[in-house]
C-alpha cells in the first residue's frame, strides 16, 4: 500500500522519493507547514482487504479499534527515542502524519489506577484521593513523561547524502508502520463483529426536601 524500495546509494533516486512522496499540512494550510503523511481513508485503502466497507466503517466509531494502532504508534516512537511520532490527522482522521517529537517530564502528578485518568494535583490533594473522572478512591503518584510535538514536520538537506539517506530510512519506516496500522485495522474488522447492548445510565438530580 505504502512501502516502496529505495537505492539508498543514489542521491536522484533518494530526493525523488522524498521529493514526491504524499505531504499533508500539520496545521493548516495558509501557513505552509506540511509534513510526509499516507492517506488511509477507507475508500482509498478498501482495495486491499475482503472486510465490507461498510464494517469498515462501523469499526471507525469504536475506540476498541484503535487501541492496538495507538499501541503501535507508541512503540515506533520510542524505536524513534521519541524523536519522531505519527498522528491522525484530517477532519476525519483520514491521514497518517509524521512528526518531530520529544519528550519531556509529565506535569501530571496523580493518575487513576482504574481509569487511566491523569490530574496535575498531588494524589493527596485532588479531592481526597478520588477520580474526577470514574469516582474511584485511590489515586496514586504520576511521575512519567508526556510527548510534545512539533508541528513543523520532517526536514532535510537534499545536497547531503547523510541527510538524504537518513530521512529516506525514516520515511520508510514511517510508510511500513502505516501498512501495519492498516493491516491491523483489517485484521480487527475481519476477527470481530459489532453487536449492540444496552445498560442503565444512573443520574443524579437536585431535589427539594423539608428542613429537618
Amino acid at each position: 500500500m505504502f512501502t516502496h524500495k529505495v537505492d539508498k546509494r543514489s542521491k536522484i533516486n533518494m530526493q525523488d522519493y522524498l521529493e514526491n512522496h504524499f505531504r499533508y499540512n500539520t496545521m493548516n494550510s495558509w501557513n505552509g507547514l506540511h509534513s510526509f503523511a499516507n492517506n488511509v481513508k477507507i475508500h482509498r485503502i478498501s482495495k486491499y482487504t475482503q472486510v465490507p466497507d461498510d464494517k469498515l466503517y462501523d469499526f471507525l466509531e469504536l475506540e476498541e479499534s484503535f487501541k492496538k494502532i495507538h499501541d503501535l504508534i507508541a512503540q515506533w516512537t520510542a524505536e524513534q527515542n521519541y524523536e519522531y511520532t505519527v498522528q491522525f490527522n484530517g477532519r476525519s482522521d483520514g491521514y497518517l502524519v509524521l512528526y518531530k517529537s520529544y519528550r519531556e517530564q509529565s506535569r501530571y502528578k496523580s493518575i487513576c489506577p482504574h481509569c487511566g485518568q491523569k490530574n496535575y494535583k498531588r494524589a493527596e490533594d485532588n479531592n481526597n484521593g478520588v477520580c474526577g473522572r470514574c469516582h474511584t478512591e485511590g489515586l496514586i503518584p504520576y511521575s512519567g513523561y508526556s510527548l510534545q510535538v512539533h508541528a513543523t514536520g520532517v526536514e532535510y538537506d537534499e545536497d547531503c547524502m547523510d541527510s538524504l539517506r537518513e530521512t529516506t530510512e525514516l520515511v520508510q519506516s514511517f510508510d511500513q508502520l502505516c501498512e501495519d496500522i492498516v493491516q491491523c485495522y483489517f485484521d480487527f474488522c475481519a476477527n470481530y463483529d459489532i453487536k449492540e447492548e444496552q445498560y442503565p445510565v444512573m443520574h443524579s438530580r437536585k431535589i427539594v426536601v423539608p428542613v429537618e
